[in-house]
């Protein structure tokens, strides 16, 4: 943009000075030509007086001019003082002579006729260059202008060599981070040291980079996961099938008697397996973005008391003290009710699971630093023991996962004394 705009500049500059600047308005040789020949053409007197009275005429039309005349005896008459190198005789070599030196020197020369006789003689009129039109060098021919747009043109080329030079050199260094790996298969990122095109394509770069990492991470993640689920679902599974064989042959073996029990244990443990494979199911459908999600002002608080009202003959049949302290006022959140229902059911069953040895649970409302929160609290021994009931945690899978898609926050305190899960909104 810079040599489009400045190449036709230059000249425009250059020429500027004389044409704007300058308090001289100069004259236009080819029209004082023109007007000199029709003058000598219309001169039909050719006395003395009658032709000096013309010419002073021309003269005071056109200042710093000087004109002469020579008549037909070859004798030179002027216009104010006779110029030093004008004969006061004319011979055919002084005519000759000045026919050669027209526009030879610093002078522009017209000459004209007497009444367009040679007979008659003739007039002349000198005007300085410096006077006219004319003066102007052409573009092609000022060669200190030639000088200054060569020089012009090599400073444009040495800044654009320079320009797709750096630029080669940046694309190469792009180039080649895109071929080395580090380790695992990664291309390495560049530093991105300007705010151009190409700096934004470096930044995007080390961006993609990041992401392939964290995406390759997430991938093993997810692959470690998976082989855990698959190897604790077993475990899962084949704890509730192993007691509802042992209460199948008690059955065939035993007397009728015994069979409630036997029935109800095993009715009990169908439901285990009912609800692990409910977990499996909503598991993979959240992790594939798949699970429905109506977001709409809740009350939290409302929704914790139903669930524990649901749970309540749950928490007395395994013995547990209950203790719930729950505000009067409403708590009210932007998220699915159904999906919080979810969240508390799995907290409640990883209590019945893993901490009722504990028993106790409590329900609690209370203040955190982001605001109001609901809190899950047991006296078991804590996430790091583990129990028989330990499998494959698809409860807080579920859990981490809605509580990730609704923007909320969690947190898990826990100890040999107990465990306390903390729900908290982030919105």
């Amino acid at each position: 943009m810079i040599a489009l705009i400045i190449f036709p500049l230059i000249p425009a500059l250059f020429y500027f000075p004389n044409y704007i600047l300058s308090s001289k308005v100069l004259l236009d040789a080819e029209e004082i030509e023109r007007e000199w020949r029709l003058e000598a053409k219309l001169i039909k007197d050719t006395s003395a007086e009658s032709v000096k009275a013309r010419l002073q005429l021309l003269v005071d039309r056109y200042p710093g001019t000087e004109a002469f005349w020579v008549d037909s005896d070859r004798t030179t008459w002027s216009i104010g003082e006779r110029p030093a190198d004008i004969p006061e005789r004319w011979t055919y070599t002084d005519a000759i002579e000045l026919q050669a030196q027209t526009g030879q020197n610093d002078q522009l020369t017209f000459t004209a006729l007497l009444g367009g006789d040679a007979r008659n003689g003739f007039m002349t009129i000198r005007i300085p260059r410096s006077l006219t039109t004319i003066a102007d060098i052409p573009p092609y021919r000022n060669g200190t202008l030639i000088t200054i747009m060569a020089l012009v043109y090599a400073l444009f080329l040495l800044v654009s060599f320079l320009f797709f030079y750096r630029i080669r050199i940046r694309l190469i260094r792009l180039e080649a981070a895109m071929i080395v790996k580090e380790e695992g298969g990664f291309p390495s990122g560049v530093i991105s040291s300007r705010n151009d095109e190409i700096g934004r394509l470096e930044r995007s770069f080390n961006t993609m980079s990041s992401q392939l990492k964290t995406m390759r991470e997430n991938e093993r993640k997810e692959e470690e996961l998976r082989k855990q689920l698959v190897a604790n679902l077993s475990h899962d599974l084949r704890t509730p099938l192993t007691v509802i064989r042992q209460h199948v042959h008690t059955l065939l073996n035993m007397p009728s008697i015994s069979s409630h029990d036997s029935l109800r244990i095993i009715n009990r443990k169908l439901d285990d397996i009912g609800k692990l494979m409910e977990n499996l199911f909503s598991y993979s459908l959240l992790s594939a973005g798949k699970y429905p999600m109506e977001i709409k002002d809740t009350d939290v608080l409302e929704e914790l008391r139903n669930a524990a009202a649901d749970w309540y003959p749950v928490f007395e049949e395994e013995g547990l003290e209950i203790e719930i302290e729950l505000s009067e006022k409403r708590l009210v959140w932007q998220i699915d009710p159904f999906w919080f229902r979810i969240i508390i059911d799995n907290l409640f069953q990883n209590v019945i699971r893993h901490a009722k040895s504990g028993r106790y649970i409590g329900i609690f409302c209370c203040e955190e630093d982001d605001g109001m929160a609901v809190a899950i609290r047991d006296h078991g021994p804590g996430m790091t023991y583990r129990s028989d009931a330990k499998g494959a945690e698809i409860g807080l899978s579920i859990v981490s996962l809605m509580i990730k898609d609704m923007h909320l926050q969690w947190r898990i305190d826990s100890s040999n004394n107990g465990t306390t899960v903390y729900i908290g909104n982030s919105n």
